[in-house]
């Protein structure tokens, strides 16, 4: 109820005294609340450990890989977190489809980001590539704009980044 009414901090305060089981499925919720309140109050990493044995426990959980994606994601935990996303995206997850694909979309880009952020737009597209074909928008066309830039290709950054509403800079001299 906590964070659902946006108190992420008082719902922390109650989920993390208390002791469950990583492989106790019976308590998915718990870790669904737990993950989603470390992640709204920036401490996705925090727990990580203790949520991936959760998710061992019931790998085809779309919510689960969901929130242990952005966790790794927040961790900079790149490989791990796009193959974690994956699992969240699956359309076999026993309910039926995968997760929503808005929130694994934004750890992808935000995956990229940080490569981009490194220079390393080899390790940054790939990440990028995937969220434009999860959820495409305005933040995958900027940071594929950035990629197609770093790698010498500004007539496509151009286009991409007008796509995302944001004209390409104009160099004059």
């Amino acid at each position: 109820m906590l964070r659902a009414a946006g108190d992420h901090a008082a719902a922390l305060a109650e989920l993390e005294p208390i002791t469950v089981a990583p492989d106790s499925v019976d308590y998915r919720g718990y870790w669904l609340e737990l993950g989603e309140a470390l992640l709204a109050v920036g401490r996705g990493p925090a727990m990580l450990d203790r949520l991936q044995a959760a998710l061992a426990t019931a790998p085809d959980d779309a919510e689960l890989a969901m929130v242990g994606g952005a966790q790794l994601a927040a961790g900079d935990h790149a490989g791990a977190a796009a193959a974690t996303l994956e699992r969240a995206l699956a359309p076999t997850s026993p309910d039926g489809g995968g997760a929503d694909p808005r929130p694994p979309s934004a750890a992808l880009v935000a995956i990229g980001e940080r490569a981009l952020r490194r220079g390393d737009a080899a390790a940054a597209e790939p990440a990028l590539v995937r969220a434009d074909a999860v959820a495409s928008g305005p933040a995958v066309w900027r940071g594929l704009g950035a990629v197609r830039l770093a790698r010498g290709d500004a007539a496509g950054a151009a286009e991409l980044l007008a796509r995302a509403g944001r004209r390409p800079p104009t160099w004059r001299r």
